[in-house]
């Protein structure tokens, strides 16, 4: 390839490039609708197939993919068209996805979804697994800028702290089944930039909540699916800019 007007042309995509993503999305998205799913407008993530009260639904992330049906003929149907041209794994029973285990108690009608694995990881990581348990994910005076690093000195006492590194894990148990340390996890989150003492001192105290024992998400199937949803918002609360905050928290079967 050195001589003059030479080029490389890949015939396939590349593992990491923002356009690998996109091309393998394309490809499966392809090989499901040649299968007889339908994506969803609502949700691109979820696809669907229906005939009359039969239905089968298909939640899919990147390339985890969760099935849903009360017709056992098309998802087996489906499954063997997976594994003929994909390798596969994991075709029975849903147990874990994403982190999250999934714990079924089918004559109550109660689901459940926890990432207590993944929070004893996240523990270890920081060599907070023997902490002092804490009762709530937050407390003392709100988080401010006036807590950040300004001169020299105070910079090489954070030198080497992972605060977005643990921000980010905290982010993503929040996201998923603990949206109990979301607040506290927005309010460390705002401090990424140019994290203090007392801004790293608010994520450890997280961590030492979250040694309490295992907390998850429940639903009731029993309620139904019914939806709820509520909204606040305090006055002025954000000290930094006068701004007021707003929250709102939505269930759902209960």
């Amino acid at each position: 390839f050195t001589e003059p007007g030479m080029v490389c042309r890949v015939r396939k995509a590349l593992y990491g490039l923002k356009q690998s993503g996109r091309l393998w999305n394309k490809h499966l998205h392809a090989d499901l609708t040649d299968m007889g799913l339908e994506q969803l407008q609502a949700d691109p993530c979820l696809y669907q197939w229906r005939d009359g009260e039969k239905r089968v639904l298909m939640g899919v992330y990147v390339d985890d993919m969760i099935i849903a049906t009360n017709c056992d003929s098309k998802k087996g149907e489906i499954q063997r068209m997976l594994q003929e041209r994909y390798k596969m794994r994991g075709m029975s029973e849903l147990g874990w996805v994403l982190n999250m285990r999934v714990t079924r108690d089918r004559e109550n009608e109660i689901l459940y979804l926890d990432q207590d694995q993944y929070t004893q990881e996240i523990l270890a990581d920081f060599n907070m697994e023997n902490s002092n348990p804490m009762p709530t994910p937050a407390a003392g005076p709100r988080l401010t800028k006036a807590m950040c690093p300004v001169t020299q000195d105070d910079r090489e006492q954070m030198r080497g702290v992972p605060y977005s590194r643990a921000v980010g894990k905290l982010n993503y148990l929040a996201c998923g089944t603990r949206p109990d340390i979301a607040q506290a996890v927005s309010d460390v989150s705002r401090f990424l930039a140019n994290p203090g003492i007392m801004h790293w001192v608010a994520v450890k105290r997280i961590f030492r909540y979250l040694r309490n024992p295992s907390k998850g998400i429940r639903f009731d199937g029993k309620v139904g699916i019914h939806f709820s949803t509520y909204c606040d918002s305090d006055f002025a609360g954000e000290q930094d800019q006068r701004r007021s905050r707003t929250g709102y928290v939505t269930t759902m079967a209960g």
